[in-house]
């Protein structure tokens, strides 16, 4: 099968999308990517601007968007661009794909792109949604949900929505949304959660200090992740023996970072950020991992990739988290919280308590739930299964 995958966000830029692509691609299926030129610091970066290449087996193609950066003008240009170009490349190319498969995160309008070549030739086009338009931009505080923006993107994604000939959706939250908002056939949505984004690599040597207690979150650094809870919380943890490790980059970052220096705490390390590859040690060798996530809206409702990862290294988990993510931690009796710092303070307090053998059956545990339910190779199995009975 001759397989076309539209995604605003590819290497170097770390998603599931991209594992996705590379297995698809060495399941027999003949894979190309259309994607974006990455940018960062206000620059394209120079390795990848370039109009077609090949990673790690993959035909890559990009195209050239506006660039990015924290003014609401900038992002509202950049999902214009992202909208145009794809579509213009579209419209150019002679190239014959028997499928369709778009990766949805923000915009939806990047759906557009399949739509258009859907139309043309008449070829299937599926979706995984990742995240709900219009709601996922309210959630984020961009527009109200009774304003006319919020008015005009609930039609456009509709349109857009509307225009596939299967929805793959990371959260069982969606479904209702999707067939309420938009009237979708039931028929054509699918739960089909994303891959966690791990590497098969040898990088095990221990980072830590290895007679503390090692707590480790990895990832998006903001508010909406609930990472301006983790100083408040060492300092009413008040235990020299538990180190908060963190990991990634985000719009909390500087903050975080001048709290840290501010009130002197020597239980919290930044360590920068990694790719998934570098950052295998980190998470291998930590006591437990953090999962986080805000309680709003459909965001809160979602199962962040992160905690799927996390369930790959074997170890115990902390979540402060809701929804579909929450009911994965029970299953194994991993440490649950909710949002405040005090319940937090009390979920560590209670991880402290339970003895090594203990901490090592929920590892053990929560592994055998990713290789299960939630690896790579099972999701390539349920994703061509699914495809196969169109």
């Amino acid at each position: 099968m001759k397989i076309l995958i539209v995604t605003s966000k590819y290497y170097p830029d770390t998603f599931p999308i991209n594992l996705i692509a590379e297995r698809l691609n060495r399941s027999g299926n003949e894979v190309d990517v259309l994607t974006t030129v990455p940018f960062a610091n206000n620059e394209y970066i120079d390795a990848y601007n370039k109009d077609h290449s090949f990673e790690n087996g993959v035909n890559v193609y990009r195209v050239k968007t506006s660039i990015r950066n924290n003014s609401r003008k900038s992002l509202v240009r950049y999902y214009l661009s992202l909208h145009r170009e794809l579509k213009k490349w579209i419209r150019r190319c002679s190239k014959h794909y028997d499928l369709i498969y778009s990766y949805s995160i923000s915009p939806v309008i990047s759906l557009a792109a399949g739509n258009l070549y859907k139309k043309k030739h008449h070829v299937p086009h599926v979706a995984h949604i990742l995240d709900i338009w219009p709601e996922s931009v309210v959630d984020a505080g961009y527009i109200k949900s009774k304003s006319l923006y919020y008015k005009f993107l609930l039609a456009w994604s509709k349109k857009e929505y509307k225009g596939l000939d299967k929805l793959y959706i990371g959260s069982k939250a969606f479904k209702e949304y999707l067939i309420d908002k938009f009237n979708i056939e039931e028929n054509k949505i699918e739960y089909l959660v994303q891959p966690g984004l791990v590497y098969e690599e040898d990088n095990n040597e221990n980072p830590y200090d290895a007679s503390k207690t090692n707590l480790v979150y990895c990832g998006n650094i903001s508010k909406l992740q609930l990472v301006d809870y983790i100083v408040p919380l060492v300092e009413a943890l008040n235990n020299k023996d538990v180190v908060i490790n963190i990991l990634g980059t985000g719009s909390y970052l500087d903050e975080l970072e001048k709290e840290i220096k501010s009130r002197n705490i020597k239980n919290v390390i930044y360590h920068g950020y990694f790719d998934y590859k570098q950052s295998k040690r980190y998470l291998y060798n930590a006591d437990a991992i953090i999962v986080s996530l805000k309680n709003v809206g459909f965001v809160g409702k979602t199962i962040p990739n992160k905690l799927i990862s996390a369930l790959y290294y074997g170890k115990p988990i902390i979540g402060m988290i809701e929804g579909e993510g929450r009911e994965i931690l029970q299953i194994n009796d991993n440490i649950i919280v909710n949002e405040s710092v005090i319940d937090f303070v009390n979920g560590i307090n209670k991880f402290l308590n339970v003895n090594k053998e203990d901490r090592l059956k929920v590892g053990i545990k929560n592994r055998q739930l990713y290789d299960d339910q939630y690896s790579l190779d099972k999701f390539v199995e349920k994703l061509l299964s699914s495809l196969s009975r169109k």
